[in-house]
């Protein structure tokens, strides 16, 4: 979620009665699309579909594992950047640790991609980042 949402999206924790919609509880709209039968957030900037493979209960602490596939991804294009990653600051998302704590996501630093054949530049990046500290 992002940062205009975050109170109402925290609220959609609470355990609604079946016979209750979360999005009309906390304020948020419904975005379908064609052959995907859940609802995406409206008002978020980038949502992310999954289909159902399996679950499983982690008996250590009660918690349901559910494990999917990604089938969909929904994002503005204005979002995206001519190297085709995603802008993480211009969505304005933000973390979450734990249940109930958000954080900012803040860009630091675009690095090249090391392929293969440059290898021989590992030892220098190593060694600038460590005479630094």
């Amino acid at each position: 979620v992002n940062k205009n949402i975050i109170d109402r999206s925290h609220c959609t924790s609470y355990k609604f009665l079946d016979t209750e919609s979360e999005f009309k509880e906390c304020g948020l709209s419904e975005r379908y699309i064609d052959k995907f039968n859940a609802p995406f957030v409206l008002e978020a900037r980038i949502s992310i579909g999954l289909n159902y493979i399996r679950s499983f209960e982690i008996k250590e602490n009660g918690v349901i594992m559910i494990i999917g596939s990604v089938s969909h991804i929904l994002i503005d294009e204005k979002y995206i950047q001519d190297n085709g990653e995603i802008d993480l600051n211009y969505l304005e998302n933000i973390g979450v640790s734990g249940n109930n704590t958000y954080y900012e996501l803040s860009k630091l630093k675009t690095l090249n991609y090391i392929s293969s054949d440059k290898k021989e530049h590992i030892n220098e990046i190593i060694s600038n980042e460590m005479s630094k500290s």
